[in-house]
């Protein structure tokens, strides 16, 4: 499960960042909805929105601004733990 702190390799494009998740903001459900805010957990095979904090600058951009620049992979220990779009850059 992923847990607020953990700490992962952000991969997007040819970049390979290490982050930490900093937030778990909201649990969805399969439509989308939020199902609940300020979840402890995200567990396998559910989706979330997060707040993800990198080390340096990483070239990125929302996904429904730039497709390429917005899909991005999380890996821990060289397996890939999530995969995910940018919805905003703080």
């Amino acid at each position: 499960p992923f847990v607020k702190g953990i700490q992962v390799q952000l991969h997007i494009q040819h970049a390979e960042v290490p982050a930490n998740l900093s937030k778990l903001l909201e649990l969805l459900d399969k439509t989308g909805s939020v199902q609940r805010q300020k979840p402890r957990a995200v567990g396998a095979l559910q989706s979330a929105n997060v707040q993800i904090t990198c080390e340096r600058a990483v070239p990125l951009e929302p996904y429904r601004e730039c497709r390429a620049l917005g899909r991005f992979v999380l890996r821990q220990r060289g397996v890939t733990v999530a995969a995910g779009m940018v919805t905003e850059v703080l």
